[in-house]
């Protein structure tokens, strides 16, 4: 049992923060009240910086055949699918370390859930970086403060939005910078890939609004002051008032074009609790890329050449009829910022740089 107990210490790399710094935690005893009540921990770092991992937790098909097997890891989700469960009779060996490795991350991801140090996940789907920040704002002490650099979907995405509902609510996040990585700030990340300067304070600070900067390029743009705009818990429940993610204003005028807009008109699910008559209605997802792809065709599938262009409506072949698959990233009937990549040079191309469509184009579309 001892050499078992071992052996898991060292695969899963245990880790006990009393242990680790017995001078900084120890356990609240019978005549003292601990300073987080979480944990039951007295004591914590007055300052915590990082730079976590940005990793998925969860085992990625893809990703575990991209070297050993690249022609499972370029198939569809649904033929792969089909590709793993023959391994378990051409290749064994594979298959057994493919079941082992989806095993690991499982365990991984079963203490994540259940061992109460995570206790604002909301989705099976983890990443690295949203463990990293609930761990450190709860390491981080009263009058302390934490300053990690993660991505921003920590404040944009629905995987996180429980936890950042949990620091937004309890008033301490103190700022976060976004940052897209245009300019290769971080050289092996992809230019469109956005990143942020998240800081959070203990629990002893009490902030009325939270101080936001989106879609900056380097750092001399934090020093725009135009940049820069607050919001308050009630401005974040009037705009995101089912998820309470933060939207991702440009500046702070569009910040307050946006809320004056809110305040005017509210938004539906508002309208729903107040009990507006249209709310009556019903809505239904029809495909979702992962689960429906086996019902989808290639042009070089059906042996067809591409549509003339994006405006065709349908494709026929041999007698059928195939109608194009619209994803909500091809819609910008509305969005005056719409690029593209056509047409342009492969040194933007590499550099994130597209172009903005003219009128003209959007017109012809």
């Amino acid at each position: 049992m001892r050499n078992e107990i071992r052996r898991l210490a060292e695969q899963y790399q245990f880790f006990h923060w009393y242990l680790a710094f017995p001078d900084v935690f120890r356990t609240a005893d019978n005549t003292e009240e601990a300073g987080n009540k979480q944990t039951g921990w007295v004591g914590e770092f007055d300052v915590v910086l990082g730079n976590p991992p940005w990793e998925r937790v969860n085992l990625e098909d893809r990703q575990f055949f991209a070297d050993i097997r690249p022609d499972i890891a370029g198939m569809q989700t649904s033929r792969r699918k089909i590709k793993i469960k023959e391994l378990a009779e051409t290749d064994p060996q594979l298959y057994n370390d493919y079941q082992e490795a989806q095993r690991s991350t499982s365990a991984i991801i079963a203490f994540c859930h259940s061992s109460g140090m995570y206790p604002h996940l909301n989705q099976a789907r983890l990443n690295t970086y949203i463990l990293f920040t609930e761990l450190n704002a709860s390491i981080c002490s009263n009058d302390g403060n934490c300053g990690m650099i993660v991505p921003s979907g920590i404040a944009t995405n629905n995987v996180s939005c429980v936890l950042f509902n949990h620091i937004f609510n309890a008033h301490r996040l103190a700022s976060l910078y976004d940052f897209e990585n245009r300019e290769g700030i971080f050289g092996s990340v992809h230019r469109s890939y956005r990143f942020c300067l998240l800081t959070i304070s203990g629990h002893g600070y009490v902030r009325e609004t939270t101080d936001f900067v989106f879609l900056a390029h380097k750092i001399d743009d934090l020093s725009e002051a135009s940049r820069h705009f607050g919001l308050s818990t009630d401005d974040l429940q009037l705009l995101s008032p089912i998820t309470g993610l933060c939207p991702a204003f440009r500046s702070k005028r569009d910040r307050d074009i946006i809320l004056q807009i809110y305040r005017s008109a509210m938004p539906f699910i508002i309208q729903k609790e107040n009990k507006t008559d249209w709310t009556k209605s019903d809505f239904l997802i029809m495909f979702r890329s992962e689960s429906s792809s086996h019902l989808y065709r290639t042009p070089e599938e059906l042996e067809a050449d591409y549509p003339i262009s994006f405006g065709s409506q349908n494709l026929i072949v041999r007698g059928d009829c195939y109608l194009p698959i619209w994803e909500a990233k091809l819609m910008h009937q509305f969005d005056h910022r719409y690029a593209t990549y056509g047409g342009v040079n492969p040194e933007d191309r590499v550099d994130g740089k597209p172009r903005e469509v003219s009128s003209i184009e959007k017109l012809h579309a």
